[in-house]
């Protein structure tokens, strides 16, 4: 669960954009993501 909080948290602080956190944490799809951010 913290990595996924973590990965949301730099989104929604500006620090880097979505294709980036797929990048860095190895996440297959941007789909992911978005996701977890509606789900904040």
């Amino acid at each position: 669960m913290s990595f996924k909080l973590q990965a949301v948290q730099e989104i929604d602080q500006g620090r880097i954009p979505n294709y980036e956190v797929c990048r860095k944490y190895g996440i297959q799809s941007r789909s992911t993501i978005i996701g977890w951010l509606r789900k904040k």
